[in-house]
């Protein structure tokens, strides 16, 4: 059985949210998710300081990504970072990666785990309604 991997689009995220940013980055997003393809990792690597309009930027990114039924994951984001996103109670909404190819794999990884038949010890392929 082979399984078809699923497009997923990176993009860096700037290292200050700033209007101009947030648009420039939503509107590729939306082409993104209108294409098909809303997966989307953001490289988090460049933020320095994870500030109210940054934080914004990342929720607008994600709202962008889910109307078209998609997710994102966020890479490489720094340990402060990520308790910004709790203090302000949104780190539930996203999943965090430490690297941008382990972001990538989570969605590869996902498809797999849905797949209706899995290996038994043999690696013979069987149902997995009747696998125990």
């Amino acid at each position: 059985m082979s399984i078809r991997e699923r497009a997923v689009s990176v993009h860096q995220v700037p290292i200050e949210a700033s209007s101009a940013n947030q648009s420039e980055l939503l509107a590729r997003f939306r082409m993104c998710a209108e294409s098909g393809t809303p997966r989307l990792v953001l490289d988090c690597s460049k933020i320095w300081e994870m500030n109210q309009p940054m934080i914004e930027l990342l929720l607008s990114c994600l709202e962008e990504v889910m109307m078209h039924n998609g997710d994102v994951r966020l890479a490489m984001l720094r340990p402060d970072g990520y308790a910004a996103l709790r203090l302000c109670g949104v780190d539930k909404l996203f999943e965090v990666y430490p690297t941008v190819q382990s972001a990538i794999e989570s969605f590869q990884l996902h498809l797999a785990s849905m797949a209706p038949y899995v290996l038994d010890n043999a690696g013979v392929a069987t149902d997995s309604d009747c696998a125990a």
